[in-house]
Parts: structure tokens; C-alpha cells; sequence
């Protein structure tokens, strides 16, 4: 336990030790000093376009493998920003999008096939009802949890140790995570071209930063508010699989077509 605790506890102390470091680059570097200029910040910019141009077809796909990789088994919100400080707001978008189901669709894979051990660990500590609905309610039971936020990697590598066949897993995906990454995505370019442009507080309140910003809001709030029927809906599939593998009818006490005639 101790140990545990440790390790956690320097990792909460990373993050704010790299925040600490940027901030200091910024202030006390040359330039850092030119970034806190708008011509600094334009040229920066400029130059950055200019190298993404230069390396042509290399640049996009030297991002979505690293992007990819990565994001089998860190967070994705980071190379959803690079992507869109690299390629902006629609390139970065659809390089986010693409990198993160080939992350999804890898993690599955070798949650299934080489490491099914540590995915059914995963499976055990996290998503405990999962593998009870797999196997006939696959589709449903990851678009919901996509759907829910359900944290990225977890679920890619769970979603490997249960029965849900990979046709259903990666459609469910797909749908599921669309919306909020490329809305994270074009709100993190629109950021992005506001470094360029920016005067004062005022620039917030931009329609291209307003916009996104709305959506991924709604994104986030609308799947909060019906949580709980969409949890009801997981559970249910777990339940009619339990009660089909008991030879049951699933609906308890409650008795539907095709149930049987034996009372209680």
C-alpha cells in the first residue's frame, strides 16, 4: 500500500512540476520572451506551418503512428492538442480522430491476443459488468460507456478481455467518441490561432472559440444528466446475458414472450 500511495502521490506532483517548467521557459527565456509578443507568437506560428508544409506526406503520418502509439496508453487530450497546433483546427480534427480508433482498435487487439492477463485485470478493476453484456449486447453496452466519457484507455484494453466481437467494438467506437474529440480538437485550434491574435480577454469571446466550447460542454453534460438510464441500459444487458447463461428468463419475475409457463 505504501508503495502505491508513493507512486501516486509523484505522480500528482508531475503535472504541476511541468507547469512550474513552462512557465519558467516562458518568463526567463529568450524565446520565451519573444512568445510573450504578438509578433513573436506570429512568427512562431508562421515557422511552425512552414516545417509541418516542408515535410509533406512524412508530417501527418509520422503524428497519427506516434499518435496512435501513444495513445494506447497515455491520455489522448495531448496529441489531440498537438494534432491541432501541428495541422489546425480540420487537419488536426481528423488526424485526432483517426489516430485515436487505430489506439482504440490496437489496444483491443492486444488486450485480446498478447496481454489478455493485464486486460482482464483492467477488466476486473474497472468495468465489472462488461463481460456479463459483452457478448450479445456488445454494441450497445461500449457506445454507452463512449458515449459516458468512460476513460479511453480502459475501455480499449477491458473492452479485449470480454466476448464483444471487434465489428461491434470498433462501429460502437466510431460513433461514440466522433463528436467530443473532434470538438475537443477544433477547440484546441481555435485556441491556437488565438495565441497568434492575442490583444486581451476580449478574444474569448469569439464565435470559433464560443462554438466548440458550447458543444463540448454539451457533450459532456447531456451523457451526466442521463447517466443513470444509460447505466439501467448496461445493466440490463448484463442482466439478460446472466439469465440467459442460467437459462432464465431475463426479465426476473416479470414474465414476457416466450418465458415459459413454470410459476413460482
Amino acid at each position: 500500500m505504501g508503495k502505491k500511495k508513493a507512486g501516486r502521490s509523484g505522480r500528482a506532483w508531475l503535472l504541476p512540476l511541468l507547469a512550474a517548467g513552462v512557465v519558467l521557459a516562458l518568463l526567463l527565456s529568450p524565446w520565451g520572451e519573444a512568445l510573450r509578443t504578438k509578433p513573436g507568437r506570429a512568427a512562431a506560428m508562421a515557422g511552425l506551418d512552414r516545417s509541418v508544409r516542408d515535410a509533406g506526406p512524412l508530417a501527418p503520418l509520422l503524428y497519427v503512428t506516434a499518435s496512435a502509439a501513444g495513445m494506447c496508453l497515455l491520455p489522448a487530450t495531448p496529441f489531440l492538442a498537438l494534432g491541432a497546433l501541428l495541422f489546425g483546427k480540420a487537419g488536426g480534427s481528423a488526424l485526432g480522430y483517426v489516430s485515436a480508433l487505430l489506439a482504440a482498435a490496437a489496444s483491443f487487439l492486444l488486450g485480446r491476443y498478447l496481454f489478455r492477463d493485464a486486460a482482464r485485470d483492467v477488466l476486473k478493476g474497472k468495468l465489472p459488468r462488461l463481460e456479463e453484456g459483452a457478448r450479445e449486447h456488445g454494441f450497445r453496452v461500449i457506445l454507452v460507456l463512449r458515449l459516458l466519457w468512460f476513460p479511453f484507455i480502459v475501455l480499449n484494453w477491458g473492452a479485449g478481455a470480454t466476448a464483444v466481437s471487434f465489428r461491434d467494438y470498433i462501429t460502437a467506437t466510431a460513433l461514440g467518441v466522433a463528436a467530443p474529440m473532434v470538438t475537443a480538437t477544433w477547440l484546441l485550434g481555435s485556441a491556437r490561432e488565438l495565441v497568434g491574435r492575442w490583444q486581451g480577454p476580449g478574444d474569448l469571446l469569439r464565435f470559433d472559440i464560443l462554438f466548440p466550447l458550447s458543444l463540448l460542454a454539451v457533450s459532456i453534460l447531456l451523457p451526466l444528466l442521463y447517466e443513470r438510464r444509460w447505466t439501467a441500459v448496461i445493466r440490463a444487458a448484463a442482466a439478460a446475458a446472466a439469465a440467459r447463461a442460467g437459462g432464465e428468463p431475463a426479465g426476473g419475475g416479470g414474465g414476457g414472450d416466450g418465458a415459459g409457463s413454470d410459476g413460482g
